[in-house]
């Protein structure tokens, strides 16, 4: 693992105003590997209470290995030709490489007495290229009216440029080792993918002032994206000299000599030479999508007294998105409610999001805040298009759902802060959300145990309180005056409303199933700790803690027990010291306690694992200088 930065930068006096400009360049590269992972796919067989134990569909061991690379560079350029007037130019340019190979086997019980083995090797691509304008002005003629606008325009862009999947069986008798592919099992396939995404977005804001200390705030907002994604697929057979003759060797097979396409009619169809391709492109899921967003504000930021201030207002935001399978025959069919096509995926919403909010300072070092808003969370269009690909290498599907809605959250905020000292501060807050059709990830039955899609539910609520302190030390002990504390503890309570459908079909196992469950990806409980050292040499060394309670990381949408991803613990530590002629030398240790990162489910007291691996320990050094 090795990366390097390099950045200058400078301001210049002109006669006509000050220029600054600034570039950097960035590379690192950095490689993950474990071969210690566990994956399982359990069942619940039969109803609760007459079952002791899950069935086991899929039990593997997991390796993987991912090498990546990153770069990326950024230019910015500041003008001010006079004290109320700046306009800024960014550009920024980033590209990832991802290289990742992976191998599951075990006991798959669709076929016995064999050990199923699967390999993926991949390369993943990734750009943006990014581009800013944004200015500032302060009209001292008009009441000192502010004007902030941005432009922008960004190329996204992924490219999997040949991804080999290879599955195959392997059977040990007394005399040899075969291997063999089954007509259950995939096929082994090559996948191209390729995915252009361009965005251009405005923002203009005015502040207009009210006396003293009050203003009045507006805007607008527009956003839009095209997007095109396209896959193939081909599928590989051989007769010749297939996965038996290889001896399951995935590069003695894919190197097979004579690949031809499957069309070709007579005796060269793949039998003379070895290899033949078909074409397993599933044109369903090559897509277009096009996103506009567009908003408009108005906001208020008065002093009611000196003491009590109001901040409110409320934004009008349509959302328009659409995505449209290539697939003609799924697009020309209706949805079984007949109010869709089964190939389009659309968003079309006009919301009004208001929110309020009073601040009381008791004192100069004590405030008192009360807020409601209404804020909402939209699907990606990955999720909102009805197409199946691989969620990562080799294991789960993804399927996208074209019915999926919007979020919308009702926030209650409460918080009392009291800023105890400079840099300090003992903060107490509670909050309440209900949200309106919150999303989850499921497992997909339409596809079996190893497939997933995203689903609303119809109601969810979320409580909870946070304290938060931060604290330098030497006010306990002058030898301490160069240490500091700071933390936060989240206690939560969450619930989503399961919905009617599913609750029937979990009940027809479990009679006395809850109606309501755990929100997805939320924890019951977050604790952060962080210890800071600093002194007057430049020396500075932090270590920090988190931990997180077990939260539902996939919802099975029957009565087999949902899967959490358990609780655990990180640390982390960094040094850095500052020496001689600019030269800063670093260090740094991530994820010392090596946690085992576990996913499962939990049945009559047992676990069953869902995945679980380490992700091991990493060590760096770095070297800064400053000219």
């Amino acid at each position: 693992n090795h990366g390097f930065g390099l950045s200058f930068g400078n301001q210049l006096e002109t006669g006509i105003g000050k220029l600054g400009y600034s570039a950097s360049l960035t590379y690192s590269r950095s490689i993950t590997n474990y071969t210690n992972g566990n994956i399982g796919r359990y069942l619940l067989v039969g109803e609760v209470e007459t079952t002791n134990e899950l069935f086991g569909e899929r039990i593997f061991t997991d390796s993987r290995t991912d090498d990546n690379v990153d770069w990326g560079s950024l230019i910015n350029l500041a003008y001010t030709p006079h004290s109320n007037h700046k306009v800024n130019f960014s550009y920024f340019r980033t590209q990832s490489g991802s290289h990742t190979g992976r191998q599951v086997q075990g006991f798959w019980f669709e076929v016995q007495n064999a050990n199923q083995i699967s390999d993926v090797l991949s390369y993943q691509q990734r750009s943006l290229d990014a581009f800013f304008l944004s200015g500032k002005s302060v009209f001292s003629n008009l009441n000192n009216i502010q004007l902030d606008w941005k432009l922008s325009r960004a190329q996204n862009a992924m490219e999997t440029p040949d991804l080999r999947y290879f599955q195959r069986q392997e059977q040990i008798t007394d005399t040899d080792t075969l291997f063999s592919n089954p007509n259950n099992l995939p096929r082994p396939a090559r996948f191209f993918r390729d995915l252009d995404e361009t965005g251009n977005s405005a923002i203009v804001d005015f502040t207009v002032p009210l006396g003293k200390s009050n203003k009045f705030k507006t805007g607008l907002f527009y956003d839009d994206k095209e997007r095109n994604f396209s896959e193939l697929r081909y599928d590989i057979f051989s007769d010749a000299f297939g996965i038996r003759e290889a001896q399951g060797d995935p590069f003695l097979f894919f190197g097979t000599q004579g690949i031809i396409d499957s069309t070709v009619t007579g005796r060269g169809q793949g039998y003379d030479y070895g290899t033949f391709l078909e074409d397993g492109t599933e044109i369903r899921n090559s897509y277009d999508s096009e996103s506009t967003i567009t908003a408009f504000y108005g906001m208020f930021d008065l002093f009611i007294t000196d003491k009590l201030r109001f901040i409110g207002g409320a934004r009008l935001e349509r959302t328009d998105i659409t995505a449209t399978s290539r697939d003609s025959v799924l697009v020309a069919t209706p949805t079984p409610d007949s109010t869709g096509s089964q190939g389009i995926g659309r968003l079309d919403n006009n919301d009004w999001l208001p929110s309020a909010s009073l601040v009381y300072s008791l004192n100069d070092n004590m405030n008192v805040r009360a807020a409601v808003t209404r804020t909402l969370a939209r699907p990606t269009v990955r999720e909102l298009m009805p197409l199946v690909t691989f969620d990562f290498a080799g294991d789960l599907l993804f399927s996208g759902n074209a019915n999926l809605e919007r979020t919308l959250i009702t926030n209650y905020d409460f918080r009392f802060e009291w800023f105890t000292g400079p840099g300090e501060i003992l903060a107490f807050s509670a909050f309440y959300k209900d949200l309106e059709n919150p999303m989850e990830r499921v497992i997909d039955n339409r596809l079996g145990n190893n497939a997933t899609t995203i689903q609303n539910v119809p109601q969810g609520r979320v409580l909870g309180i946070e304290l938060e302190a931060r604290k330098n030390l030497g006010s306990f002990a002058e030898a301490l005056g160069n240490f500091s504390l700071s933390g936060n503890f989240t206690l939560v309570n969450s619930e989503v409303d399961i919905s009617e459908i599913e609750l029937i079909a979990i009940r027809a196992a479990d009679p006395n199933a809850s109606s309501t469950r755990q929100l997805f990806g939320q924890s019951p409980y977050i604790v952060n700790v962080d210890l800071q050292y600093r002194n007057e040499s430049g020396l500075s060394t932090n270590l920090s803690f988190n931990r997180f309670g077990d939260r539902l990381s996939l919802a099975t949408g029957n009565a087999t027990p949902n899967v959490f991803e358990r609780a655990y613990n990180t640390l982390n530590w960094n040094l850095s010291k500052p020496l001689k002629n600019g030269v800063t030398l670093g260090f740094k240790a991530n994820n010392i306690l090596d946690p085992l990162i576990v996913q499962s489910y939990e049945f009559r007291g047992e676990e069953y694992i869902f995945q679980s691996f380490r992700r091991g320990v990493t060590f760096s050094a770095s070297f800064k200088y400053s000219l």
